[in-house]
């Protein structure tokens, strides 16, 4: 039987095992679903129980059902990943203390409403009479005992082919006529129903289960087929349930039928969700590790116990489901007992008396990070230098809001840092403010708070709460690291900064990451001047120093002493150093020499317009350093240029994410979220990685090679220094490289071989490779260049550094703690004879020359990485990360290098700790 299948927009996909057909459209989302194709004939009558009153004699002997509860089986609702936000380095917190965190008052009791009275009772019908073929009652699906087989079913083209099973048609125990069932599906509905007797067979929606296909959902053993059912439903859930208290979950269920009125216990429990293609072999497991709750009952036997609702305690899995945003919830039944007929259930599964899941819920109310202010002319800052406050009175202001319209107060805390546990909150009651009548949106600042009470020279932390009347709070804020300031009643206090040309990208005080505003990219390229809006907030402030990425101040510009706070000043022919992320420090000095704290203010700088140079991710014709942090996590450092611009100085300074993807919780069509966030935590984790150049797409961008697992990917650079993770493509190898996931490293050296496309070396153990002709898709040839003595080597660099015109090798022998260079034979028909980087004697000169002399060891230096050239001398430099938590750029040399580079980050934990660089 051949079916033909046409559409301009969906592609048809068959599942090998179940049969089950698809069609979906170009984003691969399923738009309709055929069944698993079955075939039966026409013996056995209609199920009784299938809408009919119910069986006819109760049990003769008693029964205690007794759970079975496998333990062999695992729960298939495993702990969902974590979401956390991803932090660059210069948000570390440098004075981490343990404070409480957030939590509830006494829960308010909900009182719960009656069950509804069930439906009557159905009639049962006349039998079926006549004997026309379209009259049976097996036609629109088997009954439980009919005989029946799986359809081998096929996919050739626009054919869907269906082969009935010529045993079955042969068989003489076959009752003619024998049914064939191929139907379409749209998803409009989502239950199912396993079974055992057809283990391979999906009956969505109950589609092709019985007569008609059935509106009820089966449990347990069914003496009378042998067969046992597991049922499923997905119930739509609210994603912006995150964040928010669930108060009562039940789940609510009419039985309609039970094989008697003795109680039997069945369980509920959180699964996976279910598809078209869920059946008896593939549903979700359902055991005592994602058992929600048991009950026994017994509804819809005759008049001695009619139908009747239940409803089951799901708090714990709707609370699991609302912290995750998700936006379905998926339950699966079972019978405890599925060896005895008497737990035998069956529930309305479609209509007005459908499962429904009764929620009771408070929303957490929440408050704006980019709210919180400190006066007198102070804010949140939470990163040092921290903000000084002078002598006075202190006040907090933030802003809440309540889905719910039930906000009620604010809670400020404030303390000396390090010494919660022995002072507690030093606000006390004037940290706590009402909203009074504003019960969706409030702005509130509390009453001034004397700092006679504080300690001059000392270091305080501040952080807020919102609580609502039904006694739920939200986070404090800020989420980690809480405000900070230090009490100075001696020093100017620092100058508020803004600009236009660089606008603001750190109004939370949370540093460069993904949040909304570091989408705040600068009207002005890279390389154009701009300016910069500075207010003193002393009279007898005397001048601004000012400078770039460092806390040197280079500039200048002159104030007179005595002229009003009101007044600002600009700092014109302001030149960023480099492209991507920035920050501006501002400090004041007064008349007596005094000077201030400086002020951070974060912008970014956007690329020229013009392809990126060789190891550039920012559009400024820099070679930048990605990094894969501790946790996992990709950072971009852009390395700068010197105060003119004129050339580069190999410095680098502050990160920013490297990574984001599309937001998965956005709405297609419109709402206020980002369309970006942060990629998962860890995405990157033991990864190897490698750029030098556009590789992918020929836009002119830089993009990453990543090996991640037993997969090498391309990750397309987006101009501004970062990565789509969702952009991703495949790098397939020859049949004869080696597998990705036993490359020890992996370098991009640009185009060695002259054919104008990408080459790679890389280490497998002993063994040094080539892989050259990157196409975009696949890599063209795989190349064995030694089979010995890599295993104590890193490739450092494979570029150009002798200045001929031909690739050379650098590379670290960890056993020596030396770098050697191994200079490259040009190829006679152009590039480099890459047989001559195999070994030192075939290479230039026969022998490798030492490039660098000493203390190169692991020992001293565990991660180093040659760049293409970042001092404008024309040759490849070196970036070090050195085992105590400094990094070193070393200046190439065409020779040898000589001296022992230049700090250009100086002991820093989180240097000490990262996974990978390239």
């Amino acid at each position: 039987m051949t079916y033909g299948l046409t559409s301009p927009d969906l592609a048809f996909r068959l599942d090998p095992v179940t049969g089950v057909l698809s069609a979906e459209d170009a984003y691969e989302r399923e738009i309709a679903v055929s069944p698993t194709p079955l075939m039966w004939d026409n013996s056995g009558a209609p199920a009784v129980t299938d809408g009919e009153v119910g069986a006819t004699a109760q049990p003769t002997a008693a029964e205690s059902p007794e759970p079975s509860t496998s333990t062999s089986d695992e729960p298939s609702e495993g702990a969902s990943p974590t979401e956390e936000s991803i932090e660059t380095d210069e948000q570390t917190d440098t004075h981490p203390e343990i404070l409480p965190t957030a939590s509830d008052g006494p829960e308010v009791t909900v009182s719960e409403p009656p069950l509804p009275s069930a439906p009557p009772e159905p009639t049962p019908g006349s039998p079926p009479t006549g004997s026309e073929t379209l009259g049976l009652a097996g036609l629109d699906g088997p009954s439980p005992d009919s005989r029946g087989e799986l359809v081998e079913a096929g996919l050739s083209g626009a054919n869907w082919m269906l082969t009935p099973d010529l045993a079955f048609l042969n068989d003489p125990a076959t009752t003619y006529p024998v049914f064939i069932d191929p139907s379409v599906k749209k998803h409009t509905q989502n239950w199912t129903t396993a079974y055992s007797r057809h283990p391979n067979a999906t009956f969505y929606n109950g589609k092709g289960f019985n007569k008609g296909g059935t509106h009820e959902a089966r449990v347990g053993f069914e003496s009378d087929t042998w067969g046992t059912s597991r049922s499923y439903f997905n119930i739509a859930f609210d994603k912006d349930l995150k964040g928010t208290k669930i108060t009562s979950a039940k789940l609510r269920l009419l039985e309609t039928y039970s094989w008697s009125c003795s109680d039997r216990a069945m369980s509920v429990h959180l699964t996976g969700s279910v598809s078209g293609h869920t059946n008896w072999r593939n549903a979700p497991k359902l055991t005592d590790g994602n058992k929600l709750e048991t009950k026994s009952f017994a509804h819809g036997y005759k008049s001695g116990c009619r139908d009747a609702f239940e409803t089951f305690d799901v708090k714990k899995a709707a609370q699991k489901r609302a912290d995750e945003g998700k936006d379905s919830i998926t339950f699966g039944l079972r019978a405890r007992d599925e060896k005895s007929q008497y737990a035998w259930k069956k529930f309305q599964a479609n209509g007005d008396y459908a499962p429904v899941l009764e929620l009771v819920y408070n929303r957490k109310p929440t408050v704006e990070p980019k709210s919180l202010d400190l006066g007198p002319d102070g804010k949140c800052t939470t990163t040092e230098p921290y903000v000084r406050m002078g002598s006075g009175g202190l006040t907090f202001t933030a802003r809440a809001s309540d889905k719910d319209r039930n906000l009620d107060r604010f809670d400020f805390d404030l303390w000396a840092t390090g010494k919660w546990d022995t002072t507690g909150d030093l606000l006390k009651s004037t940290g706590n403010v009402s909203v009074g009548g504003d019960k969706d949106i409030a702005l509130r600042t509390t009453s001034e708070f004397p700092t006679s009470r504080l300690t001059n020279g000392t270091l305080y932390s501040w952080r807020v709460r919102a609580i609502d009347d039904a006694n739920s709070t939200s986070s404090y804020v800020p989420a980690k690291t809480p405000c900070r300031f230090v009490l100075d009643t001696a020093a100017p206090q620092p100058p508020k900064v803004s600009s236009t040309d660089f606008p603001n990208a750190d109004g939370s005080e949370n540093g460069f990451g993904n949040d909304p505003e570091d989408a705040n990219w600068s009207s002005k390229k890279f390389g154009t001047p701009g300016s910069f809006t500075v207010r003193a907030l002393n009279t007898d402030v005397a001048r601004y120093e000012y400078g770039f990425n460092s806390t040197s101040y280079p500039f200048s510009l002159s104030r007179v002493p005595g002229t009003a706070t009101s007044v600002s000043a600009t700092l014109t022919n302001a030149k960023p150093p480099t492209a991507g992320p920035n920050v501006l420090f501002v400090r004041t000095v007064d008349s007596a020499g005094n000077i201030s704290q400086p002020t951070k203010y974060l912008f970014y700088v956007s690329p020229r317009d013009q392809a990126d140079a060789p190891g550039d991710f920012t559009g400024d014709r820099l070679p930048d350093l990605m990094v894969v942090t501790d946790r996992g996590n990709l950072a971009l450092y852009p390395s700068q240029a010197t105060t003119d611009l004129a050339k580069g100085t190999g410095d680098l300074d502050y990160s920013m994410s490297g990574a984001y993807r599309p937001n998965p919780d956005k709405d297609p069509n419109g709402d206020d979220l980002p369309p970006f966030v942060a990629p998962p935590s860890g995405h990157f984790k033991n990864a190897l990685i490698t750029h030098n150049g556009d590789i992918y797409g020929g836009d002119g961008l830089q993009d990453l090679v990543v090996r991640l697992g037993d997969k090498l990917w391309v990750y397309p650079g987006d101009g501004y220094g970062a990565v789509n993770i969702q952009r991703r493509v495949e790098i397939l190898l020859p049949d004869n490289a080696p597998s990705p996931a036993s490359l020890t490293q992996i370098v991009s050296a640009g185009d060695a071989t002259g054919d104008r496309r990408t080459d790679f070396f890389a280490t497998v153990g002993e063994e040094l490779w080539a892989f050259t002709g990157y196409n975009g898709a696949t890599i063209d040839k795989a190349i064995r260049l030694s089979a010995t003595q890599w295993s104590d080597r890193d490739i450092v660099t494979v570029q150009d550094v002798s200045g001929d015109g031909v690739t050379d090798l650098v590379y670290r022998t960890d056993v020596a703690g030396r770098l050697l260079l191994r200079k490259g034979i040009a190829a006679p028909g152009g590039g480099t004879d890459l047989s001559s980087l195999a070994t030192a004697a075939a290479s230039a000169g026969g022998a490798d020359s030492v490039y660098g002399s000493s203390g190169w060891g692991s020992v001293n230096i565990y991660l180093l990485i040659g760049t293409p050239d970042a001092n404008n001398d024309g040759v490849p430099d070196i970036w070090t990360v050195r085992t105590d938590g400094t990094v070193r750029f070393y200046a190439g040399s065409k020779t040898a290098l000589s001296g022992a580079g230049s700090e250009i980050v100086g002991t820093s934990v989180y240097w000490k700790t990262r996974m990978a660089i390239g």
